[in-house]
């Protein structure tokens, strides 16, 4: 953690993002809003922001239509093509990158 500290203090960073969400009943429910606290109040070149829903909701409600549409879909067919991707977050945001990547 000093040394994620000294790198965000000393803006040895150019753009950063991050994307988390925090399930309710879940261990990481409240995750987001620690995210805030920890780095949001003492370094005053971060910016932390809570959604209600999770990423993967919000991302698909966005596109549900338009270019991003097929983009998601393909993600989604790439992670599991018969099951919903509650266990697999992180491969769906990796086969999102990825069908980003190859457009």
């Amino acid at each position: 953690m000093k040394v994620l500290s000294e790198i965000i203090k000393n803006r040895y960073f150019i753009k950063c993002a991050v994307l988390t969400d925090g399930n309710e009943r879940k261990k990481t429910e409240n995750r987001a809003i620690n995210l805030k606290r920890d780095y949001e109040k003492p370094y005053r070149n971060i910016e932390v922001s809570i959604n209600k829903e999770t990423f993967e909701k919000e991302l698909i409600e966005v596109n549900k239509d338009g270019k991003g549409k097929k983009v998601v879909l393909q993600a989604l067919n790439s992670t599991r093509p018969k099951l919903g991707i509650e266990e697999y977050k992180s491969e769906f945001a990796f086969n999102l990158g990825m069908n980003l990547k190859n457009r």
